[in-house]
Parts: structure tokens; C-alpha cells; sequence
């Protein structure tokens, strides 16, 4: 699971979107959309007109998607990353099931990728 950027050389939110990814640490992937006609082509096909296009892919399929500068959106995004990743549960945000109620892997809810 990743993130994909589809953005271009001279975008500030593109740079901030790629620095967030970076400062919270998430598998990410920056494609420039001036130089890679595959990934125009994938941008337009989202409808939206505003770059960056991000895309969170899980085994080549997208999972979620928006466009713009979104802090609170990468940090979603980097929290069901972890989570997918994570080897205590196994991506379920469960790591047991007892007679009170499932016990939440601390994967969920923490505030950043890296817990």
C-alpha cells in the first residue's frame, strides 16, 4: 500500500504534499505529470482539475483519492497505511478477541505512521 502524487515541477502544494508524506513516513511514489503522459492520462481520468492528485493504491487498485494540498487527508492516509503494514494484527485493527470485546491493536487511532 502507497501513496501516489501525480503532481508537477512548480506546484507548492505538490512540494507540501510530498514533504508530508516524507515527514510522517509514508511509502510513497511522485510521478510528474509534465514529463510522464501515463500519469496525466491517470490524473485526468480522477476529474479532478487541481494538482496534486493523490491516490492511496493497494495492490495496484486505488483505495481513496483527492486532489490538493490535504494534511488531514495524508495523515488518514498514513494511519491506514500503517495499519495495513501492521505485523501485530495483520492490518485488521484487532489483535485479539476476548470476552469483552476485541482488543485494538495500537496501529489504530495513533497519530502518525510510525506510532
Amino acid at each position: 500500500m502507497k501513496l501516489l502524487i501525480l503532481g508537477n515541477p512548480r506546484c507548492v502544494q505538490c512540494d507540501a504534499t510530498v514533504r508530508k508524506a516524507e515527514k510522517l513516513g509514508i511509502p510513497h511514489e511522485y510521478r510528474d505529470v509534465t514529463a510522464d503522459p501515463a500519469a496525466m492520462t491517470m490524473a485526468k481520468e480522477t476529474g479532478f482539475r487541481q494538482a496534486p492528485v493523490c491516490i492511496v493504491v493497494k495492490d495496484g487498485a486505488p483505495v481513496d483519492r483527492w486532489a490538493g494540498f490535504n494534511p488531514a487527508r495524508i495523515e488518514a492516509a498514513a494511519r491506514r497505511i500503517a495499519q495495513a503494514q501492521c505485523e501485530a494484527c495483520g492490518g485488521s485493527g484487532v489483535t485479539d478477541q476476548s470476552a469483552t470485546g476485541p482488543d485494538l491493536c495500537p496501529c489504530v487511532g495513533r497519530d502518525d505512521a510510525r506510532g
